[in-house]
This record gives C-alpha cells, structure tokens and sequence, in this order.
C-alpha cells in the first residue's frame, strides 16, 4: 500500500483518505480490504479516516443491467454486519471514522446515506441523501429530510453526497452550520471530471471552505468501469492534492492543513435575505404548477 503524508503534523493529528479498489456485489472482499487500510492508517497515526463511497458493495443501484430486486439485496440496517465490523475496528484502533456512502436500509425505506462512527464504535450521526436520481428513484431509494454535520472535539465534517455537489445550497448551509470542511462523496460511475473539478473548485471558494474528496477505483466482474480521484481543496480553492491512480493509496493529511485557514463568515443577515427570497419563489412557482395541474384535470 502506498502512502502520501501531505506534511507533518506538529500535534499528530491527520486525517487519512482511503483511494481504494472497489469490486461491485463483493462486500466480504471490500470489507476485508477497507479493514486493512484503516488499520494501517491509525498505525501511520491517523485520527481520523475517510471511506470512499460505497467502499462494501460498489455503486450497484447505477450499474446497468442490474434489477431493482438485486440492488435491494445490497442495502444494510445500520445494526447489521457492515456496520457493526467498522464500529468494532473503529473502537479497537480509535479512530473516528466517515463512511462516506452506504446503501442504507430503514424498514421497508431505501437510503443512500452517510455515516459517522466514533473512536468508542458509537454511530454518532447519520445524514441521508436530499437529492436522488432518476435512477435512484426508480429503484425505490427515498430522499432525505436533514442536513446534519458530523461534529467530534472541534471539528465538524458537512458531506455532501453525488448529486448534492451540484447544489450549492447544501454546502452553503454547511458554512453556516460551522463547518470546519466538507467531504463529497462522487459515484464513480458517469463522472465528468473536468465538470467535476470545476464545480468543486467553486463549492470550496464561494464559501471559503476545504474540500475534501475520497476517490475509489471501480471493478465490475473483474472489469474496470469507472474511477473518481481523491482530490483536496483548500478554502481559496485551490487544488493542493490529487491522485486518479488505478493503485490503492491511503493519504494522510495534517488536520491543520486542512482547517488551519477557514475565514469567517460574516453574511448571515444577507443569507437569511436571499433565503426567504428563495423559499417565497419556490413557494409561487409551487403554486402555480399546483393551479396548472388542476386545470389539466
């Protein structure tokens, strides 16, 4: 395994990105694999680590060919064995762990969401996606309801999920909840990555905020069929860190690197301003798409 120290922390304290393969329908494996990574990064001396998205099933819902009745197989409750191995690993080698993407089982609801485990194996939060796909919600995945920020001993971590990185609602609403950064969570399936740089580039400057992405290499049936890189951006947005390699890699990164520089952020009056702005046009244009379908009738 193959590791990047982005500085030397002064306080010992890092935060590790795991860039790991990712192999579709093969959850033993993957997890097997995450576990050796994140064992790893606490021996390097990570407090803290971040899993790519779907790092024990691959992005099953967006592979062609596949039914919803397969897909559905894939997702967990929270309480089953996925869960409960990382939880276990998180309180045997203290470490704080973010689970970027998780294929999430509530009942009879399907999520794609997120998850925060602390260093005593507590699922501390847990935020669902706000913004689904077409795809997604034809295989019967819900939206959620909260924006939530994952918060331990000062630091707080917005995560913005696929989609939602187009949304610059979301990671605004982050900035003003007092993020210290935010982490996006990218499908590797259909990624634009010179869109996608450009957006995040855009997320991290407009609110003065780091970025941090968790990138993964996907297999599917032993076949390569997708990739997204592990990326780093600074508040001023810039780019300090990239990796697009087919290789597994785990980054450690300074936590002061990462949160050393965040601005302040005095615009909450004009932010309230434009938000009530905002609701009141949605507001009309709902009910103006409301009057026009009951004309229709």
């Amino acid at each position: 395994m193959d590791v990047d120290y982005l500085g030397k922390s002064d306080a010992g304290r890092y935060i590790a990105i795991v860039h790991c393969k990712v192999i579709a329908f093969a959850r033993k494996r993957n997890v097997q694999n995450v576990i050796k990574n994140i064992r790893l990064a606490k021996k390097l001396g990570a407090r803290h680590v971040i899993l790519p998205p779907f790092f024990n099933t691959g992005p099953v819902v967006g592979i062609d060919g596949v039914s919803e009745e397969t897909c559905k197989k894939f997702f967990e409750l929270t309480s089953d064995k996925t869960t409960k191995i990382i939880a276990a690993l998180a309180r045997l080698e203290r470490v704080n762990i973010i689970v970027s993407g998780f294929l999430e089982k509530a009942g009879a609801y399907h999520y794609v969401s997120s998850l925060f485990i602390n260093y005593e194996g507590k699922l501390l939060a847990k935020r669902r996606k706000l913004v689904v796909s077409s795809r997604e919600i034809a295989n019967g995945i819900k939206t959620g309801k909260s924006i939530d920020l994952f918060k331990i001993k000062g630091l707080a971590i917005g995560v913005v999920i696929d989609d939602e990185v187009y949304y610059p609602e979301i990671a605004r609403v982050y900035r003003v909840l007092g993020a210290s950064a935010v982490v996006a969570s990218i499908n590797p399936l259909y990624v634009n990555h010179l869109t996608l740089s450009h957006i995040l580039k855009t997320r991290a400057e407009e609110n003065s905020m780091p970025l941090i992405v968790p990138g993964s290499v996907l297999y599917v049936s032993n076949s390569f069929k997708g990739l997204v890189s592990s990326m780093i951006y600074r508040c001023d947005g810039s780019k300090i860190y990239e990796y697009g390699g087919l290789e597994q890699k785990l980054i450690l990164v300074p936590l002061e690197n990462i949160i050393g520089d965040i601005k302040s952020n005095n615009d909450f009056e004009s932010l309230t301003h434009v938000g009530r702005i905002y609701f009141k046009v949605l507001k009309d244009l709902g009910k103006v798409a409301f009057t026009a379908e009951n004309r229709d009738v």
